[in-house]
């Protein structure tokens, strides 16, 4: 009997050793995306406050006042807060601005000429690279890179403490019960007459962590939700749409549908909770049910808010095994106001129809983009 207990204990152990092993990795995998998400959040910030100093000033002087909030950012030390390396290039013209916290980062042959590609050498584990077009008033165009370190010494350092914590803390009951089973091993070579109880001899039945199933979402089903729903959306996008056609933006609209077949409720509470803290200030949620959320998009093109959803669908995507829903996803369709005066209702319905056509088609993600020139002919033929 004895000799089954060491056995079933060194099971234990072992299955505790490569719990603490997983747990190094997973821990490690979450700050990196942790990083990710805050870059993402980051490089839209980046976009504005580029599309702001590059239409206000001339190139020296917006350059400047870049460098100076780039080093304000850089103050915060927060990882995935910070640009290791941003350039700014006039796809017609070549380069226009470099800027660097780490020269490893600079490209050999330069900032390219017209025509050219940005080459620039990154550690894809390591490091993050973003790019978009920027579109200037004027209708010039500058295409906007960013570099951004998602894991370094300071958070590997800090998993790997809590890791030799976890592995010390074992190691400290492996010689508790050692030291147990020794002196028990006494205690029994006096009082031979006595069996043990059947209690003291059942070790294996405490095992709840192997057993329990993972939560569908980490910390999801503790987030509160905000309180608005669709007729706060409503007013929220007719006010934006007029804030924008006074200063000649844009808006985007959308209709997201996390609708999972054999899903529980606690996935779409917690899956709509990582859509409002993963789009941050780049999107307002609203509820529109249990299983879909109004999202307005300021000041943002159609094709950047397909690109903050598709950032989205793959964080989902890399997490739905993990969380116990494989078939976790997202449907939805979008709209802008693009150049138009237009209500709420109609951009409403135009998102319908566009979550509409991604169902049908199997491409999950839709965008209306209305020409702005048809829609006034449209408005004219009617009148």
């Amino acid at each position: 009997m004895r000799a089954s207990l060491v056995r079933i204990y060194l099971a234990l152990c072992i299955v505790a050793f490569a719990g603490i092993i997983a747990f190094f990795f997973v821990s490690l995998s979450r700050e990196r995306d942790a990083a990710r998400e805050r870059s993402a959040r980051t490089f839209i910030s980046l976009q504005t406050t580029v599309e702001r100093l590059w239409a206000q000033l001339p190139v020296d002087q917006a350059a400047a006042e870049l460098a100076a909030d780039l080093a304000g950012i850089a103050q915060q030390h927060a990882l995935g807060g910070v640009p290791l390396l941003l350039a700014i290039v006039d796809p017609d013209t070549g380069g226009e601005y470099l800027w660097t916290i780490d020269p490893r980062l600079l490209p050999v042959a330069g900032l390219p000429g017209p025509g050219q590609t940005l080459v620039i050498g990154t550690d894809e584990i390591l490091q993050v690279r973003y790019s978009t077009l920027v579109r200037l008033p004027e209708g010039e165009r500058r295409e906007l890179t960013a570099v951004f370190q998602i894991l370094d010494q300071t958070a590997v350092f800090g998993v790997l403490r809590d890791t030799l914590i976890a592995l010390l803390a074992l190691l400290s009951l492996a010689v508790l019960v050692a030291i147990v089973s020794l002196l028990g091993g006494k205690n029994r070579g006096v009082r031979t007459a006595r069996a043990p109880a059947p209690e003291s001899v059942k070790p294996a039945q405490h095992k709840p962590d192997r057993n329990d199933p993972a939560p569908i979402v980490p910390t999801g089903d503790k987030r509160k939700l905000p309180e608005a729903t669709a007729p706060q959306f409503a007013a929220e996008l007719n006010a934006e749409l007029e804030r924008a056609a006074f200063h000649e933006q844009d808006v985007t609209c959308a209709i997201v549908d996390f609708t999972t077949k054999g899903a529980p409720d606690d996935y779409y509470h917690a899956a709509r909770a990582n859509l409002s803290e993963f789009l941050g200030q780049a999107g307002r949620c609203f509820a529109e049910s249990e299983r879909r959320e109004l999202v307005v998009f300021p000041n943002m093109w159609l094709s950047d808010a397909i690109a903050q959803l598709e950032r989205f669908q793959h964080a989902l995507w890399s997490k739905r095994e993990e969380w116990g829903v494989p078939k976790a996803d997202i449907w939805s369709g979008l709209s802008s106001r693009n150049g138009r005066l237009v209500d709420g209702k109609r951009i409403l319905g135009e998102c319908m129809a566009a979550l509409g056509r991604a169902r049908k088609t199997g491409s999950r993600i839709v965008g209306f983009e209305p020409d702005p020139d048809r829609y006034r002919n449209y408005l004219r033929a009617g009148s």
